[in-house]
């Protein structure tokens, strides 16, 4: 069925197995030595280097209706992403993984899991940023992830051992190493830019198997870091607590998570500083996948609470909780757009993974992709909407 049903089976059996006390909370980390580049990886000289590609391909699906905030939307599908447009369709294809847009919406940075890449939304200016080359056999980079200042762009990278963070200047220049963690340690998302550029948040755990994951905020200019929460580093003998998946709030000032320590999936907010931490949600189903609206007032999350995965919004405070799909299919992946009026997300309503729209409020549910032999996901709006960029 696709990524968004394989979760779903997923986290019904690993639920299962919890009551069971059979596996714990740890989120699951990949298998890197499973993962190996789909194309001839370009080697990168000691200075960025402009690299050819091949002229990309055009999908033209059915015509959709048109939206109320039009933009550029980049999603991923198999080996391949695709930038499309939410007001007239169609989309264009390229290869490569990892999707982050520049702060001004005017390029994106990915990966092929050998090096780190930057090019113009039309294709053009195609730039290797980072020099590992191939004789560099164990090495995978991924998550790269764009500074809201636009100069930079931090990623993670693994020689087969350790996960490292590095962080380097958005032409290539300036490679530097912050912080390592063990091959247990890797959170599920990308290194999260703070709004002002100066920290980066994510989540690690021991370099041990069986010890609790935490939130891990990092001074990019100073390269120190410290757990924004604790969950102790005592083995755990059968089910281990773990935070994940932080996001930013707009202001900077607050940073939402989900979090495993109460027996199951649930959303948490805490100030940047570590101070006042609540829980959002609460209930016996899975609650994940957080996503703030641009003005900070609201968040969009996942939620199996009544019986599937939908995608609900609630207040920043947790108030006022309410569904904005409703279907027996897997809807998930939410993302706001620039002016936070839609919602792009993924589903497996017509069979198969694809892209949809809709208003904030839920209304206007509208299929923006059609690739019935693909499975379509992680959709990320452009920060500029047509007009503003």
């Amino acid at each position: 069925m696709g990524h968004l049903s394989k979760l779903v089976k997923h986290l019904r059996l690993r639920m299962l197995l919890l009551v069971l006390g059979l596996v714990s909370c740890q989120p699951a980390t990949t298998d890197l030595s499973m993962i190996t580049p789909s194309t001839e990886t370009l080697v990168a000289t000691l200075a960025p280097e402009v690299v050819a590609i091949p002229s990309p391909s055009i999908t033209s699906p059915p015509p959709v209706s048109t939206p109320s905030t039009a933009g550029w939307i980049l999603y991923q599908s198999d080996t391949y992403f695709y930038l499309i447009n939410a007001g007239r369709g169609g989309s264009t294809r390229y290869q490569g993984f990892d999707l982050s847009w520049s702060p001004d919406g005017q390029r994106i940075v990915f990966t092929d899991r050998k090096n780190i890449y930057v090019m113009h939304v039309d294709g053009s200016g195609l730039t290797v940023v980072t020099n590992f080359d191939k004789s560099d056999k164990e090495g995978v980079r991924f998550y790269p992830h764009w500074s809201p200042d636009g100069k930079r762009i931090a990623f993670w990278s693994s020689d087969g051992f350790y996960y490292a963070l590095y962080v380097v200047s958005a032409d290539g220049s300036d490679l530097s190493y912050l912080a390592s963690i063990g091959l247990a340690g890797l959170g599920y998302k990308e290194p999260i830019w703070s709004p002002n550029s100066r920290q980066i948040v994510y989540s690690r755990t021991s370099e041990h198997e069986k010890r609790p994951s935490s939130i891990f905020i990092i001074d990019v200019g100073l390269g120190a870091g410290k757990h924004l929460t604790d969950r102790g580093d005592e083995y755990c003998l059968e089910t281990c607590p773990s935070d994940f998946d932080p996001i930013w709030a707009p202001n900077g000032q607050q940073i939402v998570f989900t979090s495993t320590r109460d027996g199951n999936y649930e959303t948490y907010r805490i100030n940047s500083d570590g101070s006042h931490e609540v829980r959002l949600t609460d209930d016996p189903a899975y609650d994940g996948e957080l996503n703030w609206s641009p003005d900070g007032q609201r968040i969009v999350f996942v939620s199996a609470r009544d019986g599937n995965p939908e995608i609900y919004v609630m207040n920043a405070d947790g108030s006022d909780q309410s569904r904005l799909t409703n279907n027996t299919a897997v809807d998930g992946q939410p993302a706001w757009s620039p002016d936070g009026q839609r919602i792009v997300f993924a589903s497996a309503r017509d069979g198969n993974d694809e892209i949809y729209l809709m208003n904030a409020d839920g209304s206007n549910q509208i299929r923006l992709t059609n690739t019935p032999t693909e499975e379509d996901g992680h959709p990320i709006w452009s920060p500029q909407l047509e007009g503003n960029n």
